[in-house]
This record gives C-alpha cells, sequence and structure tokens, in this order.
C-alpha cells in the first residue's frame, strides 16, 4: 500500500543532531510547504561525535555547538516541534526504555499520522540509530500509526555489507577481523 507523506502531521526519531538532515531534511521541508506538520524528537546531542572536528572541543562544548547546528536547521526546515532527550551519545541502546516511555508521551500528544525514523540497519550500522530506530518501531506499532523506516537501498546491501559487521566502540567503527 502506497501512502502520501506530505501535507500529514510526521513525528521523525533520530539517535543525533544532523540525523534529520541527511536522514529526511527534504521531507519535512516538502511537508511544511504542503500545510503539514513535522515534529522532531532527537535522543541525543551527538558530543562523542568529533571525528570531524578541526580542533578538539569537549563533550560539553560539543553538545552546545551541536544543539545550536539542530535548532538553526529546524527554524530552516519549519519544524514544529523539536524536543530532545538529552541520552547519552554513544549509549542509546542502554536507554531503550527511557527513551520509549519518553517518545510514547510525547507521540501521543503529537497525534502523528505517521512516524520516521532508522531501519534496521541504522543507515550506517550505528548502533544508536539502530536503537532509536527500534524505539520508532516500537511506538509507532503501540499507538497503531504506520511507521516508516528509513534505510539503505537493497542495491548497496552486497557493496556496503561490511559496514554492518563493524562494531561501535569508543567513537569508531571498528572492524572485526578472523
Amino acid at each position: 500500500m502506497r501512502y502520501s507523506l506530505l501535507g500529514k502531521k510526521l513525528l521523525f526519531i533520530t539517535a543525533h543532531p544532523d540525523d534529520e538532515s541527511y536522514l529526511a531534511a527534504g521531507t519535512i521541508y516538502r511537508n511544511q510547504k504542503a500545510g503539514g506538520q513535522s515534529f522532531l524528537i532527537c535522543a541525543t546531542l551527538g558530543e562523542k561525535g568529533k571525528a570531524h572536528l578541526k580542533r578538539p572541543l569537549s563533550d560539553s562544548e560539543l553538545k552546545k555547538v551541536r544543539r545550536k547546528e539542530l535548532q538553526n536547521v529546524v527554524k530552516f526546515l519549519g519544524l514544529k516541534k523539536l524536543v530532545l532527550l538529552g541520552l547519552p551519545d554513544t549509549n542509546v541502546g542502554k536507554h531503550k526504555k527511557t527513551a520509549y516511555r519518553k517518545i510514547l508521551s510525547m507521540a501521543k500528544d503529537f497525534q502523528p499520522d505517521f512516524i520516521i525514523s532508522f531501519g534496521k540497519d541504522g543507515m550506517s550500522g550505528h548502533l544508536d540509530h539502530i536503537a532509536i530506530g527500534q524505539v520508532a518501531q516500537k511506538t509507532a506499532k503501540t499507538l497503531n500509526v504506520p511507521w516508516v523506516a528509513v534505510s539503505r537501498p537493497r542495491s548497496f546491501f552486497k557493496q556496503l555489507r561490511s559496514i554492518l559487521k563493524r562494531r561501535r566502540r569508543f567513537g569508531k567503527y571498528k572492524i572485526r577481523r578472523k
């Protein structure tokens, strides 16, 4: 069955600031232009994502930077509401029960037509993405709301299969060696 997402109430559930941008910025923007409302729940502030930085920042400094960046994106895309859960980056899986309880409560208030998040592969194999996608799916099922899973195209699975075999540890992806 095919659904049109545009012009609806959409709830996006992500793990980190910037996930909304590569996951669904175009959909969020077009939904707002079509008269719909988009809500974003972000689990962490991404304080461990330091690989791209030109100069070192502490976790608290990076949280401030990423919060401001996310607020700017929310304003530009025209999101109705942003909620930050404040869970620790790289540890969303350890806080799935807390995340589910909070997200379910907010989702009841938002009354979305669709819940959109990461699929089983987390797009990149990132454990935080996988965990928050599972929470989003459970929330959608509990509320009987369609869940839209965003994942890599099937044509990429063979080529990118090795990514799924990697583990997230100490802020880096590690390849398992035999």
